[in-house]
């Protein structure tokens, strides 16, 4: 099926799912779903409407997970979808409840955002640090929660406190429609018993496939709910604040408490690090489990089917960008907005063409240094053609991965071949200089080449 340009300029939310519980909870929540859609490079997406919103739903391929695959995920969001402003991150956690302050009550199938608090941004890395004398210390300079979502937060906590939730009608409708539908049954809030934060001195008996087994004596005590506003107990809270992400899957109730305690977190998973600083974004994460050795997957379907309703009732609160901006602000090539690059191209085009073309060819040249030559003469195409002098630094902490079908290897074989063609040339040096961003911590290299090839892709399509 041809690609409907069109619809694709009117995509401006990213939704990024991991688990197929949390693919299936965002499907719920499309109040019109539009297309299945594939990439030239084989990516799949879900186009669809959540209120006034299009939305483009990206998942990862099946038994992926973690940071590098969901960065992939939301930069190849970004190459197909030219006008996103913001990204949702929506799933499952552990949570990391303190039954001794409401603040931190968090129980199975509540809702966790982040929002900034104190000096932490909504989200920190829990393993990015250095090891001392006194032990492991964090460093963690992660983005902040997109300035957007925040204020339309501020908008939604107003309308939770004086009003009903939305939310709550989006998961009974999912709920209705699982009546109709058995392969959605499984949204089905699991029984209250079930529930149960065990002391961190009693660990999962290491042969139990479940926590039948597992004596209610070692429980912490925790009161019963009271109904708020009329709302059943099981009605999931939400809870605002730090978000923890990290490389491994946590299954500590020791070193659950100890992070709780020292940064504040409220819940841990593994994703989020990376797409803070890919693309404007805020995480909501349902609560499955306590992120202890009695894990289990059972709260994971009513978790995200949670989390999802959540995200849909904030994005009321977002507004709609102008139809004047579908092709405007929000339209980048690169790190450059195509209004500029339009611009500049249209006073002159015969030497943008030529100018652009030479350096393209200059910046998959590895015989020239690249902060030294390389860069120089990326400024002075800016500068010549008044094009917005940019800032190419992006902080990113992965490993090496493949990068639009390139390792390494095969990215430096393919950019120090001169009978290729220039820019499948520039192509490849781009994908090297992304591979080794994610090894090195910075992306300058990366982001100056695809800002070079994209903007020369779109001078040749003209």
């Amino acid at each position: 099926m041809a690609r409907d340009q069109e619809l694709y300029d009117t995509v401006e939310v990213a939704w990024i799912c991991i688990l197929p519980c949390e693919f299936d909870a965002a499907k719920a929540m499309l109040d019109e779903r539009y297309d299945d859609v594939t990439s030239k490079t084989g990516e799949k997406y879900v186009l669809g409407r959540m209120g006034h919103h299009n939305v483009v739903i990206g998942f990862l391929p099946a038994g992926s997970m973690g940071k590098a695959p969901t960065v992939r995920v939301a930069v190849k969001i970004q190459l197909e979808f030219r006008n996103i402003r913001f990204c949702l991150l929506v799933g499952v956690a552990g949570g990391c409840p303190d039954p001794d302050d409401s603040a931190k009550d968090i129980r199975l199938g509540d809702v966790v955002v982040s929002e900034p608090k104190g000096n932490r941004g909504g989200v920190v890395q829990v393993d990015a640090g250095k090891k001392t004398h006194d032990g492991f210390m964090i460093f963690s300079h992660l983005n902040k929660v997109n300035e957007e979502l925040l204020f339309a937060i501020q908008l939604l906590k107003s309308e939770h406190r004086g009003r009903s939730r939305k939310m709550d009608e989006y998961i009974d409708e999912a709920m209705a429609k699982s009546r109709d539908h058995p392969e959605l049954a499984y949204f089905k809030r699991p029984k209250p018993e079930t529930d149960r934060l065990f002391q961190i001195d009693y660990p999962h008996p290491s042969h139990a496939p479940d926590c039948r087994t597992c004596s209610n004596d070692h429980t912490r005590e925790r009161q019963p709910r009271k109904e708020v506003r009329g709302q059943r107990e099981e009605r999931p809270r939400v809870f605002y604040g730090t978000i923890g992400s990290g490389d491994h899957v946590l299954r500590s109730a020791r070193e659950r408490e100890r992070l709780s305690r020292e940064i504040g977190i409220l819940c841990v998973e593994m994703e989020a690090a990376g797409v803070l600083d890919t693309l404007p974004s805020l995480v909501v994460r349902g609560i499955c489990d306590y992120a202890d050795s009695h894990k289990n997957k059972e709260w994971q379907p009513y978790a995200a089917l949670a989390a999802a309703a959540y995200a849909k009732d904030l994005l009321t609160y977002a507004q709609k960008a102008a139809p004047a901006k579908v092709h405007g602000t929000h339209c980048t090539l690169g790190t450059i907005q195509l209004d500029e690059v339009q611009r500049a191209f249209a006073a002159n085009p015969l030497a943008f063409r030529e100018d652009l073309k030479k350096l393209g060819e200059a910046m998959s040249d590895t015989s020239l240094h690249f902060s030294n030559q390389r860069l120089p003469l990326f400024h002075d195409f800016l500068r010549k053609h008044g094009l917005p002098h940019t800032s190419h630094w992006v902080s990113m902490a992965h490993r090496n991965q493949l990068f639009d079908g390139y390792s390494a290897d095969s990215a430096r074989a393919t950019r120090d071949d001169r009978q290729r063609d220039p820019r499948e040339r520039l192509a490849a040096a781009r994908a090297f200089a992304f591979i080794c961003a994610n090894r090195d911590s910075f992306a300058t290299t990366y982001l100056v080449q695809d800002t070079v090839l994209r903007m020369w892709n779109y001078v040749e399509s003209r």
